[in-house]
């Protein structure tokens, strides 16, 4: 054997196992690139899919309609507070015991309802181009309901016999029902809301 012979074969040789060791490289790389691409995508889909989540809004959108819905939550519970103090009127003035006093209790809390149920409905006006849809829908059907509510408690308290207590109470729990609904919309929708920066 002589040595060109030689010299080419281990040329030969070498060249050979670097284009092995070069495609194994590539097909390993390969495999390499398409896992981490498999991993970004799966990254990328969970980011997408929080960001289809939430409701962009800048900063002045969030507190303009934060502000909207502590207003109407204060009348609302005030509403609230006065069609669940026509309960104590059974309790601190029982039926003959005290006409004159029961009489007077029940002015006094018609005028409170009826202020809590006008302050709640003109702020549900004033404020509702500020309220997510669903929140408008049903601060509307809210003050629909405490429009009945406080006309049956009306006639209530002007003639006792002309409507049974236990309607103006399911009416009063009705309308406590709501706005415990109203409360987990609104505790909702802000959970959705993400601010832009």
């Amino acid at each position: 054997m002589d040595i060109p012979s030689l010299v080419g074969g281990v040329i030969g040789g070498a060249i050979s196992a670097t284009g092995i060791i070069t495609f194994f490289a590539k097909s390993i790389k390969e495999r390499w690139l398409e896992s981490v691409k498999a991993s970004y995508a799966v990254e990328l889909e969970s980011i997408k899919s929080r960001l289809d989540q939430g409701n962009y809004v800048t900063k002045a959108q969030y507190d303009l309609e934060l502000g909207a819905y502590k207003d109407l939550w204060i009348t609302l519970s005030d509403l609230r507070t006065h069609s669940r103090a026509l309960f104590g009127i059974d309790f601190f003035y029982p039926k003959d015991s005290n006409p004159t006093g029961r009489d007077e209790a029940k002015k006094r809390s018609m005028a409170a309802l009826k202020d809590a149920h006008n302050a709640a409905v003109q702020t549900s006006d004033h404020m509702a181009p500020f309220y997510a849809k669903e929140v408008q829908t049903k601060a509307r059907a809210i003050t629909f309901h405490s429009n009945s509510m406080v006309q049956h408690a009306r006639e209530w308290a002007a003639d006792e016999s002309l409507l049974e207590w236990k309607i103006v109470k399911a009416e009063v729990e009705t309308l406590s029902n709501l706005i415990e609904e109203l409360d987990a919309m609104i505790r909702d929708r802000l959970t959705s809301l993400r601010v832009i920066h």
